[in-house]
């Protein structure tokens, strides 16, 4: 079979856009990094403001006030994985969530690794072993 090569000139023309995201692939991902415990790490408070709470008299009348405006809006949180991106995180597991406030994720460094350990040193946690505890907690109550 004869055939000739392709003429010069106009580019093969395509009939649809190449869709940019593959959509069961971004569903699975999802999946594996969050899962049901998404939803039940998002539900927590942010760490940082248990962390100050439990710094601070929980009987004083502002104690309240103080960890409310320390993360705004307080019950806005995000299930943040222990281990940032940089580190290998991006292929995370479900089981290394942790509660942050949007400020609180961003300031914990995702990009940036060395960011994450001065986030921990100026807060005193140790987002590994809270991500151990958090996922103790969540098997006890028999969420996947």
């Amino acid at each position: 079979m004869k055939r000739s090569p392709m003429k010069r000139g106009k580019p093969l023309a395509r009939g649809t856009r190449i869709n940019p995201v593959n959509r069961k692939r971004k569903a699975a991902t999802f999946a594996r990094n969050f899962g049901d415990r998404g939803e039940a790490v998002r539900a927590m408070r942010c760490l940082v403001a248990v962390a100050m709470l439990g710094s601070i008299d929980r009987n004083a009348s502002n104690a309240w006030v103080y960890s409310s405006s320390y993360c705004r809006p307080p019950f806005e949180t995000q299930a943040a994985h222990a281990t940032a991106r940089g580190m290998g995180g991006a292929k995370g597991d479900r089981r290394d969530l942790v509660p942050l406030c949007a400020k609180h994720h961003a300031e914990a460094g995702e990009a940036r690794t060395s960011a994450r350990a001065d986030f921990e040193r100026r807060y005193s946690l140790d987002l590994q072993a809270e991500a151990a505890r958090i996922a103790a907690e969540l098997d006890d109550r028999g969420i996947e």
